[in-house]
């Protein structure tokens, strides 16, 4: 399974971030169902998805951000994946 993030719309968003501010991007899945691989697999879609958007804001700017990827699981027992983009400075 691929997956593909739509990646038009991050640019601004993360470039428009205030100092401590962040941008978030998740994807949910049935936690019944959902296997570790296809989670690595989506963290990966999801990093792939904005690190070159974050390193050219940054390189243009001269603002500085930090990406970080999580897992959690909500009452439902889903599973939830996000990367975090947070300005820094």
């Amino acid at each position: 399974m691929s997956y593909d993030f739509d990646q038009s719309s991050y640019r601004a968003q993360i470039e428009n971030l205030a100092v401590g501010e962040s941008f978030a991007r998740a994807a949910r899945f049935d936690g019944n169902a959902v296997g570790k691989d296809a989670l690595a697999e989506v963290s990966r879609a999801l990093r792939m998805a904005v690190q070159p958007t974050v390193h050219r804001v940054s390189k243009r700017t001269g603002q500085e951000y930090t990406i970080e990827a999580g897992e959690f699981r909500t009452a439902s027992r889903d599973i939830i994946t996000a990367i975090v983009v947070t300005r820094t400075a």
